[in-house]
């Protein structure tokens, strides 16, 4: 994942690893891009290698997401996966990295921080 992008090992370097957690839906979408059994296992050493925890959905995740879909579906367009990922973040009161701000900056009270690979 981030061996393709050296300023993106760099920037995860940065971070504590105490704090690097993901949401289990942005891994889900890396997985998805997989391209064989090889790059799927590579990605799994990855996760547990560079990441505290990947956060699991819960109910508390679920409820926030129905909330942000309710009130942004028609003005933003939003979608279920950034939804997800942002409920996560405000929920445990996490920072998201993105490099798709767009995606994300009309959320009140989520802290977005703009990744440039």
């Amino acid at each position: 994942m981030l061996r393709s992008h050296p300023r993106a090992l760099r920037f995860a370097r940065t971070v504590d690893p105490s704090e690097r957690n993901v949401s289990v839906v942005s891994y889900l979408e890396v997985l998805q891009g997989c391209r064989d059994r090889r790059e799927a296992n590579d990605l799994k050493t990855f996760m547990g290698e560079w990441f505290t925890e990947i956060l699991p959905l819960t109910t508390e995740i679920s409820d926030s997401a129905v909330l942000l879909m309710e009130q942004f579906a028609l003005s933003h367009r939003p979608g279920v996966d950034d939804t997800l990922i942002a409920a996560t973040a405000l929920t445990r009161r996490e920072i998201v990295t993105t490099r798709n701000v767009k995606h994300f900056d009309f959320i009140p009270g989520l802290v977005v921080q703009r990744f440039r690979v």
